[in-house]
């Protein structure tokens, strides 16, 4: 069956974040919790990769980790602007160069909210596993 392109949309933007996710952990955490968030962001890719074949328990579990790491990445976000990071200068005031974890967090804010939105916009899709799953009329 054809998919729409909200779906399809979906499953690459919604993989598209979760190796971002990861990417995000090794820049902020040192070694031995890095192996910990890896596994996170590993279980997150492999949910994505269950979702992007349509399977139900990938597509929740997917939503799930969406829903996680949006919370987180926007809490990242704030502390940046709490503690005076200037996104239009790319770094903290009196500090040279270009500080772009920061810019990071923000991509993985804005994917994962993009991810919500299109999980919401497709619910056909969470709630039965394949998208436009309808029936053609009799008649």
């Amino acid at each position: 069956m054809k998919q729409s392109a909200r779906v399809t949309l979906l499953k690459a933007l919604q993989l598209a974040v979760s190796v971002g996710v990861i990417a995000l952990f090794w820049l902020i955490y040192p070694e031995t919790l890095f192996l910990f968030a890896r596994a996170f962001g590993l279980c997150y890719v492999a949910a994505s990769i269950l979702a992007l074949r349509d399977k139900r328990i990938g597509i929740w579990l997917a939503f799930g980790f969406t829903l996680l790491a949006f919370a987180f990445s926007t809490w990242g976000v704030y502390r940046y602007f709490d503690n005076g990071f200037e996104f239009l200068s790319g770094n903290f005031p009196g500090r040279a160069g270009l500080h772009w974890p920061a810019y990071l967090f923000v991509l993985v804010a804005l994917g994962s909210l993009a991810v919500i939105l299109l999980h919401l916009m497709s619910r056909d899709w969470m709630l039965r596993g394949k998208a436009d799953r309808r029936r053609p009329a009799a008649g």
